[in-house]
């Protein structure tokens, strides 16, 4: 393994008859549309880039902003990277170019896909009339939960976003659809595995005024205990009376 790609060193290519050269398809993560430009706009442009996946590398590995779409123009040997994904641009903004290419994050590329099951009553969100590549990229950005799964009906064009996992062993029904399949979350954008991290149900406004009451009541039921001892033992608890004796002499 070397950490060089070919498409940025091409030079360190040489013909051998004992082995084979596999290098990564960062265009894997990309849906592309031919003849179109979204990002001509973009004010992050590489020049001398040679191949679209040498743009597809720059565009994941970029660290300025999330990178999730880029403009490829190989007459001029161009790369622009950009912010915004096609799902998210306006039609007007798309705008056609034979010399260009737009490729777009592929959110389905983070997910595995399990054909004709899906997960029996865990959605915590259903949308409809959109494509599977579509509730992949709802999945990954959605931040009311985190999403673990979802399931795709193709017949409806249905998807329902899911913080269940099919690995949650008996804490998930997987039944047989003729229409559906589950795509389990893998990756994160970045890369690196994708871990559940199921919330709670509560803001952290939430727990700070659950914390404050749950100290209120500790502090009365204290009180209660107090007075119930001391009432017990025939104790007095009147703490601003002030007792006095009597010092002088009775003759």
């Amino acid at each position: 393994m070397i950490p060089e790609h070919p498409d940025e060193r091409p030079d360190l290519i040489q013909a051998s008859d004992h082995c084979d050269l596999y290098t990564r398809q960062y265009t894997a993560k990309f849906t592309e549309t031919p003849g179109v430009t979204v990002l001509s706009a973009s004010d992050t442009i590489y020049q001398n880039i040679f191949t679209d996946n040498q743009c597809a590398k720059l565009c994941v590995d970029y660290s300025e902003f999330d990178c999730k779409s880029f403009d490829y123009c190989p007459n001029i040997n161009t790369c622009f990277l950009g912010k915004k994904h096609v799902f998210d641009v306006p039609k007007s903004q798309i705008n056609k170019d034979v010399r260009c290419n737009h490729y777009s994050r592929n959110y389905a590329d983070d997910f595995k896909v399990k054909a004709n099951k899906q997960i029996s009553l865990r959605d915590n969100r259903v949308i409809e009339g959109i494509s599977a590549e579509q509730c992949a990229k709802l999945c990954v950005e959605e931040e009311s939960f985190s999403c673990a799964s979802f399931d795709y009906c193709g017949n409806m064009t249905e998807c329902r976003l899911s913080d269940a996992a099919m690995s949650d062993v008996g804490q998930v029904t997987v039944e047989t659809s003729a229409y559906c399949a589950v795509y389990q979350r893998m990756y994160f954008p970045d890369g690196s595995v994708y871990t559940n991290t199921k919330s709670s149900g509560y803001s952290a406004g939430a727990m700070g005024g659950l914390g404050f009451a749950m100290l209120v009541v500790g502090a009365v039921l204290a009180i209660a205990i107090y007075f119930g001892i001391g009432k017990m033992r025939g104790k007095s608890f009147d703490f601003m009376t002030i007792s006095f004796k009597n010092m002088e002499n009775s003759d």
